[in-house]
């Protein structure tokens, strides 16, 4: 009788289950029963989900492609490197305002780098080894807290934003093996926490003479771009070591 019952009971729970997300997604049953979520039925267009008790709802986890990660608001990270996670960075990620750490790196995604980015208070922020393509979106100089920016290994084309010295936090910038063009914008300069600059296999054709002002830049990655000279000016980084 007591295993009758048990069966009937998981049988329901089960059923609530899937009532509430569809088979074809990858919903953790466990994400259902503490966060009564309240999903839009096409994870591809509103990829948040939210938590149905109190007002105003607050967003507690997120689609990548078909897959759902719960995010809790007082969580400061969101780790899932590795993890053969295909479609694109959902430009809704920046509703969870409590990450401080976005680390993506990886896996399989494309698209572009969505703008809305740098509307979130992150420090460290990888997307390294993916498939993503497009430019890198102005809006990333906001992220004014942000230390560790690694976007190597990618397909991002175009020309660094100007924007990108308005990262006055930032000691590791990593934007290796893509296909960036053009000048490196004299604006770098004014990132006098930079530490480890990494720019090699690129399309790059001219260095600003400003970043001899770069006083705490201790690494500078440069080897096969379209650089035909280097600025004299580098000659006084007083703390460059490795070149």
């Amino acid at each position: 009788m007591t295993l009758f019952l048990s069966s009937i009971v998981a049988t329901l729970f089960l059923g609530m289950v899937v009532a509430q997300a569809p088979s074809e997604w990858t919903c953790e049953p466990s994400y259902n029963y503490w966060c009564d979520c309240n999903c839009d039925p096409d994870c591809d267009i509103q990829p948040v989900c939210y938590c149905g008790k109190g007002y105003p709802p607050q967003a507690c986890g997120i689609y990548i492609g078909r897959r759902f990660f719960l995010i809790q608001g007082f969580w400061d990270y969101f780790l899932h490197s590795d993890q053969q996670l295909t479609g694109s960075v959902p430009s809704a990620i920046a509703k969870f305002v409590s990450l401080r750490e976005l680390r993506l790196d990886n896996n399989h995604l494309t698209g572009r780098i969505p703008s809305e980015i740098g509307m979130m208070s992150l420090t460290a922020l990888d997307l390294s080894s993916n498939r993503l393509t497009g430019s890198i979106p102005s809006q990333i100089g906001m992220l004014s807290s942000l230390e560790m920016l690694v976007l190597d290994r990618n397909q991002l084309t175009g020309r660094l934003p100007s924007e990108i010295g308005m990262m006055s936090s930032l000691t590791s910038l990593w934007l290796s093996s893509n296909r960036l063009a053009g000048d490196v914008p004299s604006e770098i300069a004014i990132m006098s926490s930079l530490w480890d600059l990494r720019l090699g296999n690129n399309q790059l054709t001219t260095l600003p003479s400003e970043m001899g002002m770069m006083q705490s830049l201790y690494s500078l990655t440069l080897v096969n771009n379209q650089l035909t000279t280097l600025p004299s000016e580098i000659g006084m980084m007083q703390s460059l070591y490795r070149l």
